[in-house]
């Protein structure tokens, strides 16, 4: 089974602290899930960056790719009603095995 994406999110201490997001086993719900159950926020919209760049040798190595071929790597900022950032994940997909689709409303 290849690798098809390394993924890290970040949260400020004090929305972690009380929650089971330092635990290392596997969460039963979402992480997004997880924190409106147990610390009552909302999270209300996401901002996304895609980037292409090549990976460091450790990260194409956990991808089990070669150095010279380029990752995506995705930005995602979850944000609460009033704008502040309450988790901010760090995707980083190989380009070859990717295909991006986005939907969305205009006006």
């Amino acid at each position: 089974m290849t690798p098809v994406e390394l993924s890290s999110s970040y949260f400020s201490a004090g929305l972690a602290e009380g929650t089971e997001l330092s635990v290392p086993s596997p969460l039963r719900e979402g992480q997004r899930a997880h924190l409106e159950a147990r610390k009552k926020v909302r999270f209300d919209h996401v901002t996304e960056r895609v980037s292409a760049r090549l990976p460091s040798q450790e990260e194409a190595d956990l991808l089990a790719m070669p150095q010279r071929e380029p990752v995506l790597s995705v930005l995602v900022v979850a944000c609460d009603v009033a704008g502040q950032a309450l988790q901010v994940t760090d995707v980083l997909l190989p380009a070859d095995r990717q295909e991006l689709e986005d939907t969305y409303r205009l006006g």
